[in-house]
């Protein structure tokens, strides 16, 4: 079976990959970490997976390099190895995928990664449910949500979400969000438990980095949960460094949240639900000034804020905190509401105060009004998640009654371009 330049195929681990023919000068082997060196044209080169694939692609000539070790790997470990002698053999420390010029391959027990299509949506959403582990009950709410989210301006799931299947059988999902205007993609992906352990899950990040390299960005992404060691672990040994942690709150709202003026608005601001086709550019608006600079946060258009209120379908969950003699906006807090089987919950999603208009008390009250809201939703626990490092919003919740309970870590890689 032959493979043209060009063509991207994944192969799984301890499968070997050999060339009947010259390889062209130029072609450069490398992992996407650990550049190796050009090779001849004369070179007939063998490549032995002992963990997973590797890159060929067509470049210009590069300079020989001296094998390289990577972090953690002793002296006579796994390293990537390439000269100039007409025969080598190459083991691979990282996960990688293979193009370029390929024979004698089986792929019997490959998987394929191959992009969405709208046909897949309910195939896409099981997978994602039963990777995550949501009940049925649960699943059958969130599938509209679902759906509205891949179809928000900018999600181009065509483009931007991946399937990965195995004998026809879908075993596993990746989804990339792109943000040029912080320079970062993130993704996301999962496989369902029959298909682990096969490299499924290295295929799938390695898809999504390269979607991020096609769409020119610097760093891609992943959220991983505290509870996940597995894939913190993988994040690690994939090349990433965790970079940020965010902390998850809880509380269960008491009494004084239900009715009375706890936390009340400062003297001269007033507070409403948003309106749906009138308010979308001005909470766009101070949305984008509260959170300019934040860490991960992309800057929003009236359309983008639209397509989430439309995704979650309650309007009267967004409270906005009006200037009363101006009538500007200068604050709001989203919420939303998940009934689930054993119990209703609440969330902050996010909540904001315009720059010039911090330091009056006007953040803490706003957030009180959304736990009052949440309360009278009948949500019984009230969730939500800050920046480890935004220290003036964590005194904000921990002066309300939040308690941590868990944690979110951000990891990160370089892209290569």
């Amino acid at each position: 079976m032959e493979y043209l330049p060009n063509e991207w195929t994944n192969f799984p681990r301890g499968h070997e990959i050999s060339t009947n023919h010259p390889i062209p000068r130029g072609t450069k082997v490398h992992s996407h970490r650990f550049p190796i060196s050009n090779i001849d044209q004369r070179s007939t080169v063998a490549l032995n997976f002992i963990a997973a694939t590797i890159t060929i692609e067509c470049s210009a000539p590069l300079l020989n390099r001296s094998p390289l070790k990577p972090p953690g790997v002793a002296a006579g470990g796994i390293l990537p190895l390439l000269s100039n002698r007409k025969s080598e053999d190459i083991r691979c420390w990282r996960p990688l995928a293979v193009h370029g010029a390929v024979t004698g391959v089986s792929l019997s027990d490959a998987a394929d990664i191959r992009n969405f299509t709208w046909d897949d949506f309910d195939v896409v959403f099981d997978t994602r449910a039963a990777v995550i582990g949501m009940s049925d009950t649960d699943a059958d709410e969130e599938r509209p949500h679902f759906r509205a989210r891949l179809e928000l301006p900018g999600a181009d799931p065509l483009d931007n979400v991946f399937v990965a299947e195995r004998s026809g059988v879908v075993v596993g999902c990746a989804i990339a969000a792109v943000e040029p205007s912080i320079d970062r993609a993130v993704g996301e992906f999962g496989v369902i438990e029959g298909g682990r352990g096969q490299g499924v899950g290295r295929l799938l990040l390695a898809r999504l980095e390269r979607r991020a390299d096609e769409a020119g960005v610097a760093v891609h992404q992943v959220n991983v949960h505290h509870t996940n060691r597995v894939l913190r672990s993988f994040m690690g040994t994939s090349g990433y460094e965790r970079i940020r942690t965010f902390n998850e709150l809880k509380y269960r709202p008491a009494p004084a949240y239900l009715e009375g003026d706890y936390r009340p608005l400062p003297v001269g601001v007033s507070l409403r639900p948003f309106v749906s086709g009138a308010d979308e550019a001005d909470l766009a608006s101070v949305q984008n000034a509260a959170f300019e600079g934040s860490f991960g946060f992309a800057p929003n258009t009236p359309e983008q804020i639209a397509g989430y209120v439309a995704m979650r379908g309650v309007p009267g969950d967004i409270l906005i905190a009006e200037d009363v003699a101006s009538g500007d906006v200068i604050g709001y807090v989203w919420t939303s509401v998940t009934e689930g089987e054993a119990e209703t919950s609440g969330m902050i999603e996010m909540t904001g105060v315009r720059p010039d208009q911090r330091g009056r008390g006007v953040g803490s009250a706003v957030i009180a009004a959304g736990l009052r809201h949440l309360r009278e939703r009948s949500a019984s626990v009230i969730d939500l998640e800050v920046d480890g490092e935004n220290l003036s919003a964590r005194r904000i919740y921990k002066d309300l009654g939040f308690k941590k309970v868990g944690e979110q870590f951000w990891y990160q890689k370089s892209v290569t371009r």
